[in-house]
């Protein structure tokens, strides 16, 4: 590299959260952000279908519950294969609520209530990675 030449900031990466619940997705984006992460949320499966037509967003984090199964697995069958999906499952004691299909894909992610910080990012570097064809 030439000694003169100055090198861009890296981008940050930029990370859709989706999370019904306002107090945990407020927690998540603010520690997400002190990652280094460009956070955008949305608490809804239609919403956030709208913000995914934003090809900067590199992946979508959407924690998923039993009440809500069907609208967000509705929203990433339609987003399977245009980004990397990490899917917040609920408790390790309760049963899974994703397709089992959705295990076998490999842009989709999982992680398992309750996580570390550390658990999260590590997760999220995971998903990030270029996919093997």
């Amino acid at each position: 590299m030439h000694p003169n030449a100055q090198t861009q900031p890296k981008k940050p990466k930029s990370l859709l959260l989706l999370e019904k619940q306002e107090r945990p997705m407020r927690m998540l984006k603010a520690c997400l952000e002190r990652m280094g992460y460009r956070v955008l949320t949305s608490s809804s499966a239609e919403w956030t279908q709208e913000m995914l037509e934003d090809p900067a967003i590199d992946l979508l984090i959407a924690s998923i519950s039993k009440d809500e199964e069907g609208a967000h697995l509705e929203l990433l069958e339609a987003v399977l294969g245009n980004r990397p999906l990490l899917l917040v499952e609920p408790e390790a004691d309760q049963p899974d609520t994703i397709e089992p299909e959705m295990h076998g894909c490999s842009s989709v992610h999982f992680l398992k209530r309750p996580f570390t910080l550390d658990e999260l990012d590590t997760r999220i570097k995971q998903a990030l990675l270029p996919r093997r064809s």
